[in-house]
């Protein structure tokens, strides 16, 4: 069994989730994260994030924090501006029935945090998610260059001049913040983010001269 599926059975189990349920939801989260467009926003990515997410500090509400992990990219259309309301709305779809209120809406809040045209998050759930879904930013070189390859293959369909000029306006986005992440286990992140997204920019803009 894939180590991302058990980790799926084992925060359904946690949540007293029936095993048909956790069957069909395995199902479909393997099938849409295992769609033929995605290079980069896959069960990868999820997998990395949760990893990270057990290494943390002690937090509380741990489990929200992992549904909303595994739900967060579960529909990732590169065409599309609303993959995070879309993602928010199946997971009340598929589990709204097997948690209270306050949980579903928690977990909707957190993949909405994901969303790019969201405010910066202020609580601590917020930011913690916010830079999980970062951590690649500061990975060494090569897993960064990979991680920069992978997006421009979801992204085939945009000619390159457009997506040099728009990649780098994203880019530069991160740059211009006072800081990348703001959660202190990742603070260490910061500057080999800075130094990738520099990289990767320069990269671009040569591309585009």
């Amino acid at each position: 069994m894939p180590a991302s599926e058990q980790s799926l059975r084992a925060l359904g189990r946690q949540a007293g989730l029936e095993e048909v349920l956790i069957d069909e939801l395995w199902v479909t989260l393997a099938g849409r994260y295992g769609e033929a467009h995605r290079a980069y926003h896959d069960l990868a990515h999820v997998g990395n994030m949760l990893d990270h997410l057990e290494r943390c500090r002690e937090i509380e509400g741990r489990d929200v924090l992992a549904w909303a992990i595994w739900f967060h990219d579960v529909v990732y259309d590169p065409q599309s501006s609303s993959n995070e309301a879309d993602s928010a709305t199946l997971f009340r779809e598929l589990l709204g029935r097997a948690f209270d209120t306050a949980f579903v809406t928690e977990v909707e809040r957190l993949i909405m945090v994901i969303d790019p045209g969201a405010d910066r998050p202020a609580d601590m759930a917020g930011k913690l998610i916010a830079d999980l879904d970062l951590l690649t930013l500061g990975a060494d070189r090569a897993d960064y260059e990979a991680y920069a390859r992978a997006i421009r293959q979801e992204y085939a369909f945009v000619p390159a001049e457009d997506f040099a000029r728009g990649r780098v306006a994203v880019m530069e986005g991160f740059l211009a913040l006072d800081r990348i992440y703001d959660t202190p286990d990742f603070t260490h992140l910061e500057a080999p983010a800075r130094a990738n997204i520099q990289a990767e920019v320069a990269q671009l803009r040569d591309e585009m001269n």
